[in-house]
């Protein structure tokens, strides 16, 4: 080199060894085509081919009806779609639902309330929460996504059993069973179980409340009168269902037919 000339700009860049790794993870695509319950999505990945330690791109197509197997007084509630936790760093998760009525995610209906001779009136099922976000991901939903319905909780008073309806879950809800007196109607989505009717003699039942739709709460029992002709009040109807646990995680494209809190 000559002496006082600059080096060439090209001897001074580092060599790479090997080219540099491409964006993203490894694409995992999961297509569900039939009604499906507590849909896992790490699970699902690691089903289909993920090894679980490598970052991965995962998809999740649905064309069919995700929905909670599990009522909350059952147990430990189930979810329709959980994207679960601890995922490698630089993995993404999606889930796309295209725009069908019939393309559904939903929570668990509730159980009916009903009266044990023994124990006295049983409440009703609160409605299961239809997707639980842990870690981040991007939903693209233009189908239905719902809580699940509230049963509906017995009709008071006299010796007879009259249940309440069951929430909307991947059923539509139910109605409340009469007694001597008419039942609540269920409740269509979004809207609450209708209450039962309330029976005036002696020794008589009301009529069981009527399931809560998707994402409503069930209908309350009507009202009866034990031996002594005094008057009895119904247990209140379960809880509505939401449509989502842990919007923070969430980033929405579309968010389709809601019936339920998003929190």
């Amino acid at each position: 080199m000559i002496p006082g000339a600059l080096a060439s700009p090209l001897l001074r860049q580092p060599i790479s060894a090997e080219p540099p790794a491409p964006p993203g993870g490894v694409p995992i695509v999961i297509n569900i085509t039939t009604d499906t319950a507590d849909f896992n999505c790490k699970t699902a990945a690691l089903n289909n081919g993920w090894d679980g330690v490598t970052p991965a791109d995962i998809t999740v197509n649905l064309a069919a009806v995700l929905y909670g197997s599990t009522p909350v007084q059952f147990g430990p509630a189930t979810y329709a779609f959980d994207t679960d936790e601890n995922y490698p760093e630089g993995t993404t998760l999606k889930l796309v639902v295209p725009a069908n009525s019939a393309y559904r995610i939903v929570g668990s209906g509730g159980e009916a309330g009903w009266l044990n001779l023994n124990l006295g009136p049983q409440a009703p099922g609160n409605g299961g929460t239809a997707i639980k976000a842990r870690v981040p991901i991007t939903i693209d939903c233009q189908g239905v996504l719902g809580g699940g319905g509230g049963g509906g909780s017995a009709g008071a008073g006299g010796s007879a059993n009259a249940p309440g309806g069951t929430g909307a879950g991947l059923n539509a809800a139910t109605a409340g069973t009469p007694s001597t007196v008419a039942g609540g109607a269920a409740g269509a989505n979004g809207q609450p179980g209708q209450p039962g009717v309330t029976a005036t003699g002696a020794n008589l039942s009301g009529g069981g409340g009527g399931g809560g739709g998707l994402g409503a709460v069930g209908g309350v029992g009507g009202g009866g009168r034990n031996f002594n002709n005094i008057p009895q009040t119904a247990l209140p109807g379960g809880l509505a269902g939401k449509a989502v646990e842990g919007n923070q995680f969430i980033t929405w494209i579309n968010q389709g037919t809601v019936y339920g809190a998003i929190t």
